[in-house]
């Protein structure tokens, strides 16, 4: 197998400071057997995903082993490289920055350097965004914004290795959130009464698994869900925040500030333009 590195780059001057999270390029790259990356550190935040092979990330005073079903986080300024062992390293990766980016990881839990096994590889959203990375308009980056925030919300709470991979307490658990996200009675309350289940234990095993208590995971699932709406369509605010649950437009437009950075009203006039 051939060494390759594809990338591709968001273009560069456009406004930004108005945006809560950015991307700056998408990439895959394969390391044959035995061969190491470049040691890079860059100003930016990164994730990649291990989708075939083993290794070893070396990180500043770190090194630690990967292989595939491996996610991982690596905040800016950190110097980095990739090697493999006894079969081709196999990955996708992102790059991204903005004001919100470290509110956004720490509802996920992440903070400096993590790692997560057993997730799928968000691909279908990788590849739209190498496609709308490179649309020039403000709409173009506010959609790809939303299409990144969707990227690692599924990886990070998604849980470890999906909904196939959970207790059967917690996969009924996802089942109802998935099936009830546009109600506003979907709570931890309303989940352990469905489920049959008390709130604490159901809480504890809800964690374990997806990284996130079920409140948290219910309102980032909430939140992916609006911003794909304010930023692909042109429903009122009101009517958003009702689809994807919240039980009334204030309170969704004070969830929407505290956690994505700016009211839901000036990302969507950054979409229009």
């Amino acid at each position: 197998m051939e060494r390759k590195l594809e990338i591709t780059y968001a273009p560069t001057g456009l406004p930004e400071a108005s945006l809560p999270i950015r991307c700056r390029s998408v990439s895959r790259s394969v390391l044959p057997p035995g061969e190491r990356s470049q040691f890079v550190a860059k100003e930016y935040w990164h994730a990649s995903w291990v989708t075939a092979g083993r290794g070893v990330l070396r990180l500043t005073g770190e090194d630690l082993p990967v292989r595939a079903g491996d996610c991982l986080v690596v905040p800016p300024d950190t110097r980095r490289q990739a090697s493999a062992t006894t079969a081709a390293l196999v990955s996708r990766g992102v790059s991204f920055v903005g004001p919100a980016v470290c509110r956004v990881l720490a509802g996920f839990g992440i903070e400096g350097v993590f790692r997560r096994a057993g997730v799928a590889c968000p691909e279908t959203e990788l590849l739209r965004l190498e496609r709308e990375i490179c649309d020039l308009s403000r709409n173009g980056l506010c959609v790809a914004s939303a299409t990144l925030y969707q990227a690692l919300a599924l990886s990070f709470a998604g849980g470890r290795g999906g909904a196939e991979a959970a207790p059967p307490l917690v996969r009924e658990a996802l089942g109802l959130i998935a099936g009830h996200l546009s109600d506003p009675a979907l709570n931890v309350d309303w989940l352990a009464r469905r489920v049959d289940s008390h709130r604490s234990h159901l809480s504890r095993c809800f964690k374990a698994h997806t990284g996130l208590a079920p409140s948290a995971f219910i309102q980032q699932r909430r939140l992916q869900q609006a911003m794909q709406a304010l930023a692909g369509g042109r429903c009122p605010v009101g009517q958003i925040a009702r689809a994807c649950g919240f039980e009334s437009p204030e309170y969704f437009c004070r969830v929407f500030r505290r956690e994505v950075g700016q009211t839901p009203g000036s990302f969507r006039r950054d979409a229009r333009g």
